[in-house]
């Protein structure tokens, strides 16, 4: 296992500070009188692959030799992915802007060969050649492409024309006769008859000449081009049909070739023949190795990184039913689709437990694909191959890949320290910070410290949570922070005049103006683009969406704002007088981004009690913060990454069976997403010395849709319970009013989630089924069903949960298709194309994800006195305990987390 001392090092100091400081001050803590303080009257208190390198830190050496040697060069070996040139000259492209272009690298005449290449250059000739290709198993040598031309004549010629660039020299690779007046050396350990000839040519040449004379016999196995540049040079070699066994069964042995090319980086993108030809994953694994280590070999100082299989098709289109009503009669149709090879899987998951195993780079291109849905438009005929475009955008992903890796290797070791610092300090769009971030382990140190020594003062901790609160904000969304402050200062002025006003219209018109403000800016981020999309679709218009992006957490601090406002209006509570206290409230870092939506009459009178931070309050904390690291890392980012996404990226390509398990899957991400990031902002605040609501309780317990929504989201369902389904009558105005509230307030909260019809339809869809939910209640209540007990009423409860947990599914099947084309196309594949029988199949080709989701699953419905008990545990555990708990877990964490980190789904809310 390779293990990365130097992160876990950093954070177990981390985790001393943390917990050290929680702890020391949680001991000197005492209590003190509080400050009384005007109190509330009672209130009755829902994604993305990163593109980045596994293990980039391997590819060091070939950054630093790329920065400063005159030379460098990669070799990218593969199969007919690689051998129209597509994909590997992109990268090559990219690759050269940043490093430098040094010359073409590798070419052969594979048209004359007769067979698919490159179309930057062209080869001509007036000689008979003949081909013979490695993956015939001929007993000719076949060079580093897996080709060689051989001519009979006596003499013979090629031509070669580049399209784009110069040549300098030429190194050319053959057996034969003399090559014109080049100076020819053998090639070292490839034995006698192959011949290595250097050709120089005047500056500017753009075409090169070749003819062989004296011996009948003639073998041409490429060259290598320059352009008498400093810079890189790109060897793209891509065997139609090719695995990683033909590689290691070339008759001029790979290791030759290799040495020949001298490669400080070598790309392996094989695996799509090895998936279609059903190969084990020992033997498959077995395979990689020995290319790995031969590669070693013929490159001590070189590079090896390998690419994950994409996920294609099985190459041939399936004809599947479905039936259509047609003249009032149902009739029978077939459709064509391309399957998804699942052994593609299991070979991607082959690859990147060896490059974990062995240290090696990993670029996972199978999840990559999977999560853009730009490669919907990039497949070939065969669903096997990509078009030019889909090979264009994974050149240019796999290049800003290991550009990235450039950037965060090298570029950033080699600044200065001030420098490195600022921009780690700065805000990055594409690295916004994270509870399950390593930049918030110090952000959270830091501020535990300064907190510490203002613990005793009021303003003092005000002060520094408020600075820090808004600092991460900075970090999550830039400078829409100073949306926060216009909301703080908006609301805070506004509630203080209308708490002063005598005129009930005056109060009535200032509520309505806040009401508008906060749902104004609420509408410009988050719904003006839908509603420009649907007056488009109306009219035929032509009004161009805004792109506005929407700041992170906007949704839930603009209700904070509104129930605030409100609640003073109503006067339920007084306002505060001091800006900074409402700021704080507002800001409160812990809840700011996704919640839990925290009332005002809750939070702001613990901001006067005294701090205090005692032994349950460090053991509940840390239980909810590894809970919640836990759903959200291992439970929630795998499932969704390795198995979810796939699905729902395009159900079509699946059977009902997968589509069903991936439900199910969904189900258990969007829980632990959610609840995990909730679960780690109640513990972060808790070991602050402040305590916000529970806003999940084991929700697929529920037995009804109306006990589902006591559980899930709770904040939100509560908040939309007190300020939107009472105000519009509640129950009190008879059964039939009562479910066209129920129905609009689930309306409303669809739509809060999302600007998208199909949010729209996940509302109405709960909003109907609480209705006809509160109609069984009733129904049973008539009938005494609701007293039943012992083996009755547990049937009951079990039908109920189970009932409930499928209608949710189904609700969820709409909430994240992006499309309600999308949607359809999975219910059709549940209900037409099910295929029970590969269920074995299918499980043992994702192992790790289904025994994460029975994991999931199970711990979800085990009794909360277990949970208790452990929180206990950990409330009594010494300081060195609890930083040797949070320490193991960081290092467990490191070593199965995903490569690419997923931000938290209801970031987009």
């Amino acid at each position: 296992m390779n293990i990365n001392w130097k992160r876990i090092s950093k954070a177990a100091i981390a985790s001393l500070l943390i917990l050290g400081t929680v702890t020391a001050t949680a001991q000197r803590t005492k209590k003190k009188p509080v400050k009384k303080v005007a109190t509330a009257k009672p209130v009755f208190s829902p994604v993305g692959i990163v593109n980045q390198l596994m293990n980039d830190s391997c590819l060091v050496p070939f950054f630093r030799k790329a920065e400063n040697a005159d030379e460098v060069s990669v070799l990218h070996l593969g199969d007919s992915h690689l051998q129209a040139g597509f994909f590997p000259g992109t990268v090559a492209a990219k690759l050269q802007e940043q490093f430098g272009n040094a010359g073409r690298g590798y070419v052969f005449p594979y048209n004359v060969a007769k067979t698919n290449g490159p179309t930057d250059y062209h080869w001509g000739t007036n000689s008979a050649w003949q081909a013979a290709r490695v993956v015939e198993k001929t007993n000719w040598y076949t060079g580093p492409g897996g080709i060689v031309l051989y001519s009979q004549q006596p003499s013979a010629d090629l031509s070669l024309t580049l399209r784009s660039g110069t040549i300098s020299t030429a190194e050319v690779l053959y057996e034969g006769g003399a090559l014109g007046d080049a100076s020819v050396q053998p090639l070292p350990g490839a034995g006698n008859g192959l011949s290595m000839a250097t050709l120089r040519f005047p500056e500017g040449t753009t075409t090169m000449g070749l003819r062989w004379s004296g011996v009948p016999d003639t073998k041409f196995y490429g060259a290598v081009l320059r352009n008498g540049q400093k810079g890189l040079l790109y060897h793209t070699v891509g065997i139609n049909g090719a695995m990683f066994s033909n590689y290691n069964n070339m008759d001029l042995s790979l290791q030759v070739q290799a040495a020949w090319l001298r490669p400080n980086l070598v790309i392996l993108s094989l695996g799509t023949n090895e998936a279609f030809g059903y190969l084990s994953a020992s033997q498959f694994r077995a395979e990689i190795d020995e290319t790995v280590t031969t590669l070693r070999k013929a490159s001590p100082e070189g590079t090896v990184f390998i690419l994950t299989t994409p996920p294609s098709g099985m190459g041939k289109a399936v004809r599947t039913p479905y039936r259509k009503k047609v003249n009032g009669k149902y009739k029978t149709y077939y459709r064509s689709k391309f399957r998804t090879n699942a052994h593609v899987a299991v070979l991607r998951n082959e690859i990147v437990s060896y490059c974990r195993a062995e240290g090696l780079a990993c670029w996972d291109f199978y999840n990559i694909m999977k999560s853009d849905a730009r490669f919907s438009r990039g497949w070939a005929a065969d669903h096997l191959h990509f078009n030019a475009t889909g090979y264009n955008l994974q050149g240019t992903l796999l290049a800003e890949a290991i550009l990235k890796a450039f950037k965060n290797t090298i570029t950033y070791s080699n600044m200065l320290t001030l420098e490195k610092l600022i921009s780690q300090l700065l805000y990055d769009p594409k690295d916004p910070i994270l509870f399950n971030s390593a930049f918030f382990l110090f952000f959270f140190a830091a501020f535990l410290v300064c907190y510490q020594l203002v613990s005793n003062s009021i303003r003092g901790r005000v002060w520094v949570f408020t600075l820090f609160s808004l600092y991460f904000f900075y970090k999550a969304c830039g400078m829409y922070v100073g949306l926060v402050i216009i909301a703080a200062i908006v609301d805070f002025y506004l509630s203080n005049t209308i708490h002063r006003s005598q005129s009930q219209r005056t109060r009535k018109a200032l509520l309505v103006f806040s009401i508008i403000i906060n749902l104004g800016l609420l509408f410009l981020f988050k719904y003006t683009d839908f509603f420009i999309g649907v007056w488009n679709d109306l009219s035929h218009g032509h009004i161009t969406p805004l792109g506005l992006l929407l700041p992170i957490g906007i949704s839930f601090y603009t209700f904070e704002n509104l129930s605030y406002t409100i609640d003073v209006y109503r006067k339920e509570i007084n306002p505060v007088t001091d800006f900074l206290d409402y700021l704080f409230f507002l800001s409160f870092f812990p809840k700011l981004m996704m919640g839990p939506i925290v009332r005002a009459a809750d939070f702001i009178p613990q901001i006067y009690k005294p701090f205090h931070v005692d032994a349950e309050d460090i053991g509940k904390g840390m239980y909810l913060i590894l809970g919640g690291l836990i759903k959200k890392v291992i439970i929630s980012d795998l499932i969704y990454q390795n198995f979810v996404v796939f699905i729902f990226d395009d159900p079509s390509r699946h059977t009902g069976l997968e589509c069903l398990l991936g439900v199910y899957g969904y189900a258990l991400v969007i829980y632990c997403d959610f609840s995990g990031y909730s679960d780690m902002a109640i513990g972060i605040a808790r070991w602050t010395g402040f305590k916000i609501p529970q806003n999940f309780d084991t929700p697929y317990k529920s037995a009804s849709i109306t006990e589902f929504w006591r559980r899930w989201h709770i904040s939100l369902s509560s908040w939309l319970r007190d300020y939107l389904y009472i105000p519009l009558g509640g129950n009190r105005k008879g059964k039939v009013r009562q479910y066209i509230n129920q129905f609009l307030t689930m309306l409303i909260g669809g739509f809060w989630h999302g600007a998208n019809w199909t949010f729209i339809l996940w509302g109405a869809l709960h909003g109907l089924m609480l209705g006809l939910d509160k109609t069984r209640m009733n129904f049973m209540k008539a009938r005494g069903w609701d007293k039943w007990t012992g083996p009755k009423r547990m049937a009951l409860r079990v039908a109920g949960i189970l009932f409930t947990f499928h209608f949710v599914c189904f609700c969820w099947i709409f909430f994240h298709a992006r499309t309600f084309d999308i949607a359809l196309s999975l219910l059709h594949q549940v209900a037409y194309d099910f295929r029970g029988d590969l269920f074995v199949s299918v499980v043992s080709g994702y192992p790790a994800v289904f025994a994460l989701m029975l994991a999931g699953f199970v711990l979800h419905f085990m009794p909360h006195l277990t949970w208790q008990k452990m929180e206990l545990r950990l409330a009594r555990l010494p300081l060195w305990g609890s930083v040797a708990v949070m320490v193991i877990f960081i290092w467990v964490l490191a070593q199965v987390k995903s490569s690419e980190p997923m931000l938290p789904i209801y970031l987009q809310f």
